[in-house]
C-alpha cells in the first residue's frame, strides 16, 4: 500500500512533499486513513484527492492525530477529502462488516 500511495502523490506533489506520509495507508470499506507528519497537515486536502483518483474504490480520506488511544485503541480522525462520513461496508473472508471507523 505504502508505493501505491507513493505513486498517487508523485504527479500531484512537489518531490520533497511527497515524503509526507509517516506510514502507509488503511483501508476499511471504501474509507482510506493516512497519517500525516505535523509538518504536512496543510497538504492534507491533496493527499486525499490523490489518494481518491488513484483508488477509485476510495470514496473518504482521514488523517490520524495522534496515536492509537485508549481500552479499545481508537484513533482520533480529521477528514481531509471526499465524504464526510465514519461509516462503511468492510468485505473480509466472505464477510461483511458495517464499520464505524471512528469507534472501532
Amino acid at each position: 500500500m505504502a508505493k501505491l500511495l507513493r505513486k498517487a502523490l508523485e504527479g500531484s506533489l512537489r518531490p520533497e512533499q511527497a515524503r509526507i506520509v509517516e506510514t502507509g495507508i488503511d483501508v476499511i470499506g471504501d474509507i482510506a486513513i493516512v497519517k500525516l507528519g505535523e509538518e504536512s497537515k496543510e497538504d492534507g486536502p491533496l493527499v486525499g484527492r490523490a489518494i481518491m483518483g488513484t483508488m477509485k474504490n476510495v470514496k473518504a480520506v482521514f488523517d490520524q492525530e495522534g496515536g492509537l488511544e485508549g481500552d479499545y485503541r481508537l484513533r482520533r480522525l480529521r477528514h481531509i477529502a471526499g465524504e464526510e462520513r465514519t461509516l462503511t461496508l468492510h468485505r473480509e473472508n466472505g464477510l461483511r462488516f458495517m464499520v464505524d471507523v471512528e469507534k472501532c
